[in-house]
Formats: structure tokens, sequence, C-alpha cells
């Protein structure tokens, strides 16, 4: 059976449904240059919190809460051009940003990718026409929050990476790319939550 199907059929079984129209919600405030992927989020996995069995650490943090059901509306964290988007095995379906900026004081530019996984379909029409290269601004409506691909429990799975390689609708986000996106988000409108057992550290 192709992934799409097992996918749906894994979704569907815990009664979500597909499609509808954008939020309405106004999309988390910008403090600095990024803003939140999520309205009413918490972080229940944070970056390194535990060790893949392939030796590389957790290289994202994973926001979910009481106030983020699943099919919960994720937004664009920064300017930037879309990199790609594609449906994953591991990160089921995805979307990946990249944003460049200067700091105050520095001419030299930044540049990170945002990383959107586990959606519950393909990101939204704002992302697909677009399309690859395409510009997109902050706070856009890019997706639903989901439970696809290697996940255990509806959540968004969000990295920031300093780069990553797309080989088909197949990501790489790898670890030693990574930065710790705690220390780039706001934490202005985050929630509290109950880190998940197993996310207690990367050892």
């Amino acid at each position: 059976m192709a992934i799409f199907q097992l996918e749906m059929e894994k979704y569907l079984s815990i009664g979500a449904s597909l499609g509808g129209s954008p939020p309405i919600d106004p999309p988390p405030p910008a403090d600095g240059f990024f803003s939140l992927p999520m309205n009413n989020a918490c972080v229940t996995c944070p970056y390194e919190g535990y060790m893949y069995p392939s030796g590389n650490c957790h290289e994202g943090t994973d926001f979910n809460g009481p106030g983020t059901p699943v099919g919960a509306p994720i937004y664009n964290v920064a300017p930037g051009i879309i990199k790609g988007w594609g449906l994953s095995s591991a990160y089921g379906y995805w979307v990946a940003i990249e944003h460049s900026y200067t700091l105050q004081g520095n001419p030299n530019v930044t540049t990170l990718i945002s990383f959107y996984a586990h959606m519950v379909e393909l990101p939204t029409d704002a992302v697909q026409s677009a399309g690859v290269g395409g510009s997109i601004d902050r706070g856009v409506y890019i997706g639903r929050m989901g439970n696809t691909g290697n996940s255990h429990g509806a959540h968004l799975h969000f990295a920031l990476l300093t780069s990553m390689e797309i080989n088909g609708q197949e990501p790489w986000p790898r670890y030693i790319y990574s930065v710790n996106p705690e220390e780039y988000l706001p934490t202005n409108g985050l929630g509290q939550c109950v880190i998940l057992p197993g996310c207690g550290g990367c050892y």
C-alpha cells in the first residue's frame, strides 16, 4: 500500500477530517525576526530530547498542547523562500522554508531553514501556488498539525537547519546542521507543557 494511503487511514482512524478553510485566528506575533509556528502551543519534547536509533539526537523541537488540537493551523515563522515539500516515510507530510536575514551590527547574512513535519496533508494552497523558489511571508498559514510519518501522537516537529538535503520527497534534516529552535523563537505565547517520557535528554 502506498505511503499516502497508509497515512490517510492512520489519520482518519482517529476521527479527524481533511481539508477545510484557512483558520480564522491571526498568526502568532513576531518577536524579532521569528514568530512561533502555532498559537497556544507548548514544547512536549525539546531539542536534543532523545537519541534516534541512528545515534543522532532529536534535531528539532516538538510542539503540542491543550490548545493545539489535531488539525490545528501551522504558520510560517519568518519571511522566506519555499525550499520544498513532500510526503516522507519518516516525517510524513512536510514543508521546508529558507530564511535569510542580518543581525544588528553584523553585515553578514545568516541563513536558516525552517522544517515542519508530521502535518495532516500536503501544505496549503498558499505554499503550493507560490511553488519551490517562491516567496512567502511570515505568519502565512502553511499546514495543519497531524500524526503522519514516524510519529506516535499528533504534534508538530519543528527544526531550524543551516543546511538540508532533499532527495525527491525525502528530506534529510541532519542533526549536524541543526540549531536549537528554542534559542531563536519567541517565548511570548508559549504555554507550559509536561515533557513527554523519553525526552529527558540525548544520551
